[in-house]
């Protein structure tokens, strides 16, 4: 602190003139004048203020001098100080009772007047507006503007000096306070957890409660999120639109467990259950919730909505106090009990005392340690407030209550998770956005002739195989019960570029999974006794088996004559644009957007690229022209050499396919090869057109044969 050694008078000149600008109430355009010598001393200048009536003399003996914010503590060099130009003297008058003591509290109750209203120099022709009169403002100019500067550099100095050290002033400086309310991700209790089959993005699914948490001024949303069932991998996550890593850092924090093993994090410690509450406190009045079962922590929550703080008549901003009370008894009755709150503040048990001379919003948090583990009832009420003159504002609510036990939020092992704490801020204020990654499940794939190696697929080939054997089968296969057919299905899928993204969120069967699979990877699959089969849709090289009138009975043909469809809309999701619902148009051969007019719909149920959406479109296009034809026969279970998804031949007179059927009953051999046959009934052969004829060998295989000659 200065002394009047080390503050030495500055050198005046002659004649020279100050003027001192006395403003009698804070923050006001209205200024009183006096005027003062060079070199006149602080003692001078407040004599010749109580002369002029703009200081009580009772007070001259109760002020203390400050210059630039820095206190004299040798009280007789400082009224002996003479101000230099463009110095800022501010002189406190310290109320009955303060003593000596300088404490915060005492002088900052009257500073922001005692500053203004008693004392504060200004310089003149060599002061900090000297450079004013320069420009032809008049004199009555520059003092009304000296005034203003006055004003706010006594509110500026108020705030440097008194200003709890390292922190901003607890009196209201309307600085921004964010809360968050809730998580826009749902939860589905007592629902199978989200199985993702290919890669997609995916908004997951809350997994365990999702709770908040107030460090200090701060406000926490602490939440765990369900990815997968089984290991998976992760990549560009997002809070609404917006990417995880961009975010600032302390925004939002995040632990991934995507492969199997404890889940433990430091972002969600405790099995935690919360309620939330809008219960507004009244003087004297309980208010009684229960917490969940087995709570060995109890945090009860506080909120001020409209800050807490106490104006006094003269319109100052004031600290003022909140005395909150909580009892707790078991949930089952029994008498009441003063909590043990293991943050407590304030000397009285089970009571919070909180202080504050804040306009914006404060959330404070009460720990309980109840006696033991259970179920708990606990109560709470304030006491009344402060009474004065002024307005005390203290409405406080009971926004939450939660129960936490110690124990992994997360008991299976094999859920891949997410842990994510989220800071309220500006960016992230009120209900969090929904979280969200693009996920893509890691499973066996083919590699050489096995399944040993395990790698991020969308082959749904390789998805059944895995959800067939894997950790999310109730009763899962052994590797040998899936059939050989299922790598000549990965592979076509490989080759064609079949992969896709489902994602199964509800409760759905093995059978269901297996069909939306099919339906993806085009195959479908069956159970042949002793293996799962897969069978592809996809042509054939060579029929299995050929049905005719001689092996079938019943034989029922149907055609089918539709109209030309135009065009089909395809309804997919877009994986290139964040598995957003799309839709695109695939048109016939010879129709486009001004000829078409009949259009049906193809709703796939699985994310894709446009590229495999437009393709599929085609598929269903060709489908609708090639296939009007329907078959339907009766065959003994002993002829029958082909199975579900083999090709066949079917040759009936019925339908005018062939001209017949019939037995071979002998051959005609010519150098080691057949050179004809003898039929079990005769076949009409027209002159001019070919034929042929469909053999079936002793193998199974049938075998098409041209005809030479024959008319006849």
């Amino acid at each position: 602190m200065p002394d009047g050694e080390a503050l030495m008078r500055h050198p005046v000149q002659a004649g020279d003139m100050r003027e001192v600008i006395l403003a009698p109430a804070p923050m006001t355009p209205q200024v009183e004048r006096l005027e003062a010598c060079a070199g006149q001393t602080i003692a001078q200048i407040l004599t010749q203020a109580v002369r002029q009536g703009l200081l009580a003399a009772e007070d001259l003996y109760r002020t203390e001098v400050y210059v630039d914010g820095q206190v004299f503590e040798d009280r007789a060099a400082a009224l002996d100080y003479a101000p230099a130009a463009g110095e800022l003297v501010n002189i406190a008058v310290v109320p009955h009772g303060g003593g000596g003591g300088r404490g915060n509290k005492v002088l900052q109750t009257i500073l922001t007047i005692a500053i203004i209203a008693v004392s504060v120099w200004v310089g003149g022709a060599t002061g900090p507006l000297a450079g004013v009169m320069g420009k032809g403002l008049t004199n009555a100019l520059v003092r009304t503007a000296a005034a203003a500067a006055v004003t706010v550099a006594g509110a500026a100095a108020t705030n440097a000096l008194f200003g709890p050290k390292g922190q901003a002033n607890n009196q209201a400086q309307g600085r921004d306070r964010y809360g968050l309310t809730g998580q826009s991700n749902q939860g589905r209790p007592r629902q199978s957890m989200p199985l993702v089959l290919g890669k997609r993005r995916v908004w997951f699914d809350l997994c365990s409660s999702a709770y908040t948490s107030t460090l200090g001024e701060d406000v926490y949303l602490h939440a765990i999120f369900g990815v997968h069932y089984g290991p998976c991998v992760v990549e560009e996550l997002k809070l609404g639109e917006t990417l995880v890593a961009n975010f600032e850092a302390g925004e939002v924090e995040i632990e991934a467990f995507l492969e199997p093993g404890p889940r433990q994090s430091a972002l969600y410690p405790m099995r935690t259950v919360q309620e939330s509450y809008t219960d507004q406190l009244e003087d004297e009045v309980w208010i009684t919730h229960t917490t969940a079962d087995d709570a060995e922590r109890i945090e009860v929550d506080f909120a001020w909505p409209a800050g807490l703080y106490y104006v006094n008549e003269k319109g100052k901003t004031l600290e003022t106090h909140a005395h909150v009370a909580i009892q707790i008894r078991p949930a089952a009755g029994g008498d009441w009990a003063w909590a043990n709150i293991e943050n407590q503040v304030g000397p009285e048990p089970g009571a919070m005392i909180f202080n504050a001379a804040s306009k914006d919003p404060l959330r404070r948090t009460a720990i309980v340690i109840p006696p033991e583990k259970g179920q708990w009832d606990i109560r709470v009420t304030k006491a009344p407030g402060f009474v004065g003159e002024g307005t005390t504002t203290d409405q406080v609510f009971w926004t939450a209550l939660r129960s936490l036990e110690a124990k992994t939020p997360i008991i299976d092992e094999t859920l891949s998770v997410i842990f994510a704490k989220f800071k309220a801020t500006g960016t992230i204020n009120g209900t969090v956005p929904a979280m969200s990654a693009v996920v893509e499940p890691i499973v066996p794939v083919l590699a050489g002739d096995g399944w040993e190696t395990e790698a991020p697929s969308s082959n749904a080939a390789a998805l059944a195989r895995w959800l067939l054997t894997g950790p999310a089968a109730a009763m899962p296969l052994a590797p040998e019960e899936i059939d050989a057919s299922c790598a000549t299905a990965y592979s076509l899928i490989e080759e064609r570029e079949w992969q896709g993204g489902l994602l199964l969120a509800g409760d759905a069967s093995q059978e269901d999974a297996l069909v939306a699979l099919g339906r993806m990877g085009r195959f479908s699959t069956y159970w042949n006794g002793q293996a799962l089969c897969f069978v592809t849709d996809w042509e054939k090289p060579l029929p299995r088996q050929m049905f005719t009138g001689r092996n079938v009975q019943g034989y029922r043909y149907r055609r089918s004559f539709p109209e030309a469809v135009h065009a089909v809309r395809v309804e997919y999701d877009n994986i290139e644009k964040d598995c957003r619902p799309d839709e695109l148009v695939v048109f016939n051969d010879g129709q486009d957007a001004t000829t078409a007019e009949l259009y049906e719909t193809l709703s796939l149920d699985y994310a894709t690229t446009p590229d495999r959406a437009y393709r599929e479109g085609r598929v269903y296009l060709a489908k609708l022209q090639l296939t009007p034809e329907s078959h339907e026969w009766t065959a003994s279970a002993d002829g029958l050499a082909s199975t579900y998804g083999d090709r066949v031949l079917v040759r009936h007179s019925s339908a005018l396919i062939g001209l017949g059927e019939a037995r071979v009953l002998f051959r005609r051999w010519s150098g080691g090869l057949v050179s004809g046959v003898r039929l079990d009934q005769p076949v009409i052969m027209e002159a001019g057109k070919a034929y042929e004829i469909d053999v079936r060998r002793p193998d199974g295989v049938v075998r098409a044969i041209p005809v030479q000659g024959g008319e006849g």
